[in-house]
């Protein structure tokens, strides 16, 4: 993904995300909005694995929608508006 983002020159919109209380989040899309992301090495997604999508509430623009990439074989749903991603499908 980044590669492609530097062979057109651009700068990807990636960043991570980590506080001073150690709550982090492995990845940060922006567009118009932040899309949190997080990747684990497990086929069983976990509710807890997002807890910390919580952090960006208080962030304008903010994106509801957000996702775990992990190692399931379909996408599944985690919360109203986050899903496990399976990693085959990126």
């Amino acid at each position: 993904m980044l590669k492609s983002w530097w062979n057109r020159g651009k700068e990807p919109p990636v960043y991570y995300y980590r506080d001073k209380d150690g709550k982090e989040i492995d990845l940060l899309l922006k567009d118009r909005t932040i899309h949190p992301v997080e990747i684990k090495k497990s086929a069983n997604p976990r509710r807890r694995w997002v807890r910390q999508f919580a952090v960006l509430d208080r962030l304008k623009p903010r994106s509801s929608d957000g996702g775990v990439v992990c190692l399931c074989r379909e996408r599944l749903p985690i919360t109203e508006s986050i899903s496990a991603i399976p990693v085959g499908v990126l």
